[in-house]
């Protein structure tokens, strides 16, 4: 019924689950300390009808916690064990919130609607205990009887295909609860409201986790060519230099699927590939703002810079340009999809597959592998070798990643996808439509959100100085709410480098450029959300900021020199459409995979 073996998903879901179940149990005892409201007698019934949930509810947490459990396998056995005994508990707690005197409130002025809120939270709980979970386990359990490599070693695609049919319909069960709660009216009480949106952001939270976990499910056999080949784009982004999805792109290579069986073909540099030819996708505007405000960068026209643009989407239609007018790639046709790995997401996959040996010997696992390819690789190898051995780390990961496939392989892949996507290291874009849905939610498509009750500010980074100094960026973001749809956000970047000396220029750069060695010059980006605006922005340096509409989305950017040992901050607010979610930012992703983004509500 639940997952038996390797199943971080499953581990970090059921502690999401007993911290929504908590957040509820709080919200039931804000409510009844309202109680002089529904007189003394109600109160009296609320308050012992709250202490009795709370003591089911308590027990349910404490027989899915770890305790002593030595393994992930052990503690997923004992949650398959006392799994039904919290369902009971969780149906209980529910029945209570649905009682006489709880439904009496719910029919009262001002409180009323509180008290609804209230009994919604106590369903969802249930439903997750009760209903999705175990369904999620179901079909984890399916897969673990069934092989999911053939006797060559290849990716069998047959029972994922089977799989993710059924968590197509766990994912609706989940998606119906998350508009249940969208339904209902936020509480007026304000500590009532305040635990409300806690909980609601556990539950959203969840219901995003198993949504990524079941849209990568869904979407593996079309992406690895079930229903015939794919070929697929790959880029490898190095973020010590940043650009806005990441990093430059030193090398582009290509990945072919079909029906399980992976050939990873071959990489070639950047200035291998033909020029201009991504200049038919560039919009007026985003020439204005890449081109012309950000001079130099010449973006559309060579391939390191095509991540110039936070919208992947708009990344892999470059890319699909160069690909398709290079003889050595697409030949005049068309690739299938985009892949991009940065080297922390590479660092991970390794983690999660196994270490790799690189051909002069060097081992390269799972906290290793970024410092050395955004860093000292440029130190230790010529310039020549450089791309190639980057390339050559890609091809390994890839191949041990999709062969001697198992549950917990997959399920210990698929935490590291979205993880890294969250963090902007990872990211995948299909050109077949009836994919993108759900690569969209798992969270990999890297696209500017449009969704004004969903709103996400951005900030992203270019290095304008030829270097590496971005593995010597520190950046953090603080953002405090003014009002319902008024945010502040105070971010700051520092230059780390404390001494140039015994650097190769690749990394802390040359003064040819009328910069010094080892200052990081940052073209920054500031990205209104869907349905509000940016304004106030100020920044330490007194950088002139430019503002532009690129594509529809209004942009703020400036340009600032940090030298080594330096910082330099800004602040701007953010007004939201009414009635949106909390605010979210997304930004350029790091070298080190640390966001430091500080959501102080």
């Amino acid at each position: 019924m639940v997952m038996k073996h390797g199943a971080n998903e499953g581990t970090r879901s059921r502690h999401t689950v007993r911290n929504v179940i908590v957040t509820v149990v709080v919200v039931l005892f804000v409510l009844v300390a309202t109680g002089g409201i529904l007189g003394y007698h109600w109160y009296k019934q609320l308050y012992a009808q709250a202490m009795q949930v709370k003591a089911l509810e308590k027990e349910a947490v404490s027989l899915m916690q770890r305790g002593d459990s030595a393994s992930n396998e052990d503690y997923l056995a004992k949650i398959e064990a006392n799994l039904p005994k919290a369902q009971q508990n969780t149906a209980q707690a529910r029945q209570i919130v649905h009682g006489a005197d709880w439904n009496r409130a719910a029919k009262l002025p001002k409180v009323g609607g509180d008290i609804i809120a209230v009994q919604t939270l106590a369903d969802v709980a249930d439903t997750l205990i009760s209903d999705v979970v175990p369904q999620f386990g179901q079909v984890v359990s399916s897969l673990e009887s069934a092989s999911l490599t053939t006797e060559d070693g290849n990716l069998n695609l047959q029972p994922i295909s089977d799989a993710s049919q059924q968590m197509s319909s766990v994912n609706s069960t989940l998606q119906q609860q998350v508009a249940v709660l969208d339904s209902v009216k936020e509480p007026v009480i304000a500590k009532v409201r305040t635990q409300y949106d806690d909980a609601v952001a556990k539950i959203r939270a969840l219901a995003e986790q198993l949504n990524g976990i079941s849209a990568l499910m869904v979407t593996l056999p079309s992406f690895a060519g079930a229903s015939g080949a794919r070929t697929y784009a790959i880029l490898a982004q190095t973020t010590s230099e940043a650009r806005s999805t990441g990093g430059l792109v030193g090398s582009m290579g290509s990945l072919t699927m079909n029906n399980g069986v992976i050939s990873v073909n071959d990489f070639y540099a950047d200035a291998q590939w033909p020029t201009n030819s991504g200049l038919s996708d560039v919009t007026d505007s985003q020439a204005t703002l890449f081109r012309q405000i950000s001079a130099g960068l010449v973006y559309g026209s060579v391939v390191h810079n095509m991540t110039t643009n936070p919208n992947f989407p708009d990344v892999a239609q470059q890319a699909n340009d160069f690909w398709k007018a290079a003889s050595f790639g697409g030949n005049g046709t068309d690739c299938d999809g985009v892949l991009s790995l940065d080297p922390y997401a590479l660092q991970q996959l390794i983690g999660a597959s196994g270490d790799i040996t690189m051909p002069d010997g060097r081992v390269l696992n799972g906290t290793n592998t970024a410092q050395f390819l955004l860093h000292d690789v440029y130190n230790e190898l010529p310039v020549s070798e450089q791309d190639t051995y980057f390339a050559a780390v890609a091809t390994q990961v890839v191949k041990n990643v999709f062969t001697d496939m198992n549950v917990s392989k997959l399920m210990k892949l698929s935490d590291v996808l979205l993880d890294a996507a969250k963090g902007n290291h990872v990211y995948m874009w299909s050109f077949h439509t009836e994919d993108q849905q759900a690569l969209r939610d798992a969270g990999l498509t890297g696209e500017i959100g449009t969704d004004p009750s969903k709103p996400e500010v951005g900030v992203y980074m270019q290095q304008m100085h030829a270097s590496k100094l971005d593995w010597y960026t520190s950046r953090t973001a603080t953002l405090t709410q003014s009002n319902e749809t008024t945010y502040h956000v105070h971010y700051t970047f520092a230059n780390t480098l404390t001494s140039v000396d015994g650097q190769a220029a690749y990394i802390v750069g040359t003064d040819k450029d009328s910069e010094g060695v080892g200052q990081s010059v940052e073209r920054v980006y500031l990205y209104a959300p869907a349905g509000g605006h940016i304004s106030n922005v100020s920044v330490s340096s007194g950088s002139a900021v430019n503002s532009v509409n690129v594509d529809g989305h209004d942009v703020s950017t400036f340009q600032a020199t940090i030298g080594p040992g330096e910082s330099v901050s800004m602040d701007f607010d953010v007004q939201c459409a009414s009635g949106a979610q909390k605010l979210t930012l997304r930004q350029t992703p790091s070298s080190n995979g640390e966001s430091n983004i500080d959501y102080q509500y």
